[in-house]
């Protein structure tokens, strides 16, 4: 089994906002300008990652692709909030790569990981014994409506990184207020 983010197409932090935060106007600080926009950019994908690590959430919304080798009585969908399943596909016993209807099986995206499950007197299809036999693709993410704590989570460390944008500095450094105990209640303990 495994689960991999093949895309992320809404971040819960625009450059803008980050700017607003970090007090950068382009017309009032010299040497300060759009260029800047893309490592702003590449620090908020970077603390938004580390939130999501320490989480085992979805917080950016992504597509994620989970391989199975076999149908198991319950799929479990890792990195919630699960938005929606795209599709599930599988290598029938023929060696055939089939699409299952939407109608073959229930998705719980209450859940937290979510699941999938055979519909009502539905069982799962038969698989090929292969490698990567059964594929679910899926959307997750919380994206513009991740809650505030974890958006301040990540506009702190975005600061912190576009303030001390080296390893090792002769100017002391202060610890993040309240650090990673802001994503405490929004931690997923056991998957």
């Amino acid at each position: 089994m495994a689960t991999r983010l093949i895309s992320q197409t809404e971040f819960p932090i625009t450059t803008d906002q980050a700017k607003f935060r970090l007090r950068i106007d382009e017309t009032g600080i010299p040497d300060v300008d759009e260029s800047e926009d893309a490592d702003i950019e590449a620090m908020l994908k970077a603390a938004t990652q580390l939130a999501e690590s320490m989480t085992r959430r979805a917080i950016a919304v992504g597509t994620y692709k989970l391989t199975l080798d076999a149908f198991p009585s319950e799929i479990r969908l890792l990195h919630p909030p699960i938005v929606s399943v795209q599709s599930i596909q599988y290598v029938d016993a023929d060696g055939v790569t089939q699409t299952l209807n939407p109608t073959a099986y229930s998705v719980d995206i209450e859940s937290e990981p979510g699941c999938i499950i055979p519909a009502d007197d539905t069982d799962w299809p038969e698989t090929k014994e292969t490698a990567n036999a059964v594929t679910v693709n899926y959307t997750a993410g919380w994206g513009l409506a991740t809650p505030e704590a974890v958006k301040q989570f990540i506009l702190l460390h975005a600061g912190h990184m576009y303030r001390s944008r080296e390893a090792v500095t002769d100017k002391p450094m202060a610890a993040l207020p309240y650090g990673e105990r802001m994503l405490d209640s929004y931690k997923l303990w056991e998957v």
